[in-house]
């Protein structure tokens, strides 16, 4: 919880709507917040808003959607909280074991024959959350069932890393968030990603906002890009005192930090050749 799965296909829809594409939102929660979508960069004038009242409706609107050609993007927020309509109808007090797995089982069945047959093909990028099991061996699930994780293209597993508070006030500043591939059947899996996300009040980054420098500057070391000795860094013939002091420096001067991505671009293939990674600091921008 309090990981950033909505903030982050928050800006995966923003990012889209610049590239003039259509996106729809499946609140399946009934939590959408529009204020805080349209913080994050979302055009909610031409977002496509549903929210369902049970799972089957939920379904149905999804290959609707698919089948329209009309849409880029399509987000369920979240999987739990698709209600199969049995549950609304019958009393508390019965069990209906395993209603939610079949019924997302169908889901994809269907979602996956419709986008065989579909001109846009849509990705549908599906929110899950983390349950906790009876086995000590494997003490966390996601609802659902196995057919979403048979079906999905890629599992991408969100973490809580460490928590940064303002030393005066002790409110929170950013989270570290890590990012890992558990399945991709488009490219290697098991990779990790890490950025921070800003949670508190902050001058110059408002809440919501993303980084990844710090990372950045951990691949930059792998390419000899930047050393360090101690607490100390060196770059470009500077030394900083700490991460923090390095990344405050590329904050401060946006050429020096988009002069430091090209070098890591250039140098991405070639770890460890500084050599070749010298030579490719003096090709064009646009190249690199």
């Amino acid at each position: 919880e309090s990981v950033g799965k909505t903030l982050s296909v928050l800006k995966t829809i923003a990012a889209n709507q610049k590239l003039d594409k259509v996106c729809a939102y499946v609140d399946a929660e009934q939590t959408f917040d529009y204020e805080w979508a349209i913080q994050q960069g979302v055009d909610t004038e031409s977002l496509i808003v549903q929210q369902p009242s049970f799972g089957e409706e939920t379904i149905d609107f999804i290959k609707e959607l698919i089948q329209s050609d009309m849409v880029d993007l399509i987000v369920l927020d979240s999987i739990e909280g698709v209600i199969p309509k049995i549950e609304l109808e019958k009393s508390a007090e019965d069990q209906q074991m395993g209603v939610k797995a079949r019924m997302m089982n169908k889901a994809v069945r269907v979602w996956n024959s419709v986008l065989g047959v579909s001109e846009r093909k849509p990705p549908i990028i599906c929110i899950n959350q983390m349950r906790m099991t009876m086995n000590m061996y494997d003490p966390t699930t996601t609802p659902g069932g196995m057919g979403m994780k048979y079906f999905a293209a890629m599992r991408i597993e969100l973490t809580r890393g460490r928590t940064q508070k303002d030393q005066k006030t002790k409110e929170k500043q950013y989270v570290e968030i890590r990012a890992k591939t558990d399945k991709n059947k488009t490219s290697i899996q098991g990779k990790y990603g890490y950025w921070t996300m800003y949670i508190g009040k902050n001058e110059v980054f408002p809440p919501g906002y993303c980084d990844c420098t710090e990372y950045i500057i951990t691949k930059a070391k792998e390419l000899g890009l930047v050393t360090s000795a101690g607490a100390w860094f060196y770059y470009d013939n500077e030394k900083y005192q700490g991460k923090t002091a390095l990344v405050e420096y590329l904050y401060d001067n946006p050429e020096v930090y988009k002069a430091f991505l090209n070098k890591i671009i250039i140098g991405g293939d070639n770890i460890g050749h500084k050599s070749e990674v010298t030579e490719a600091r003096e090709e064009p921008e646009q190249e690199a």
